[in-house]
């Protein structure tokens, strides 16, 4: 359990390494993240004196299940340097094409995770087994879409 945690935080902080080594060659002027958390993170990351906007798409009491994509955000996003999105499935298959139609560079905050919480190998839906793993490890996984 330790490992797994030592291993999550050690994922995190190259994350945000990662975030903050793509934002130095990126013009600062602003940023779009998919929903408040990540605006958090970003302009923590960003730090206090920094003159960059960080827009979010998804605001504290919205709900990114039932979220509708408007022209507005897409706006939004190309008037952005940078998209910073979850990733893992989080963000609509709406926002995604239309982050993509933007052009603008996209960070996923949680790239290479799934490895890492499934002991550094990627499960897929071809239900193989693994000595000793029960059936059960194999039922298909829940994404959010």
């Amino acid at each position: 359990m330790m490992k797994r945690i030592q291993a999550l935080v050690i994922l995190a902080l190259t994350t945000a390494m990662g975030l903050q080594a793509a934002w130095a060659d990126v013009p600062k002027q602003q940023v779009s993240t998919s929903f408040s958390i990540l605006e958090n993170i970003t302009l923590a990351l960003l730090g206090k004196n920094n003159p960059v906007t960080v827009h979010t798409l998804v605001g504290i009491n919205g709900n990114s299940h039932t979220y509708q994509l408007r022209a507005l955000d897409v706006q939004t996003m190309q008037k952005s340097q940078l998209i910073v999105f979850n990733g893992l499935g989080f963000e609509s298959a709406a926002m995604q094409r239309a982050a993509a139609s933007t052009k603008v560079p996209v960070i996923e905050a949680g790239q290479g995770l799934h490895d890492s919480l499934h002991g550094g190998h990627e499960h897929h839906d071809d239900h193989h087994a693994h000595p000793g793993e029960p059936a059960a490890h194999h039922a298909p996984h829940d994404t959010h879409e």
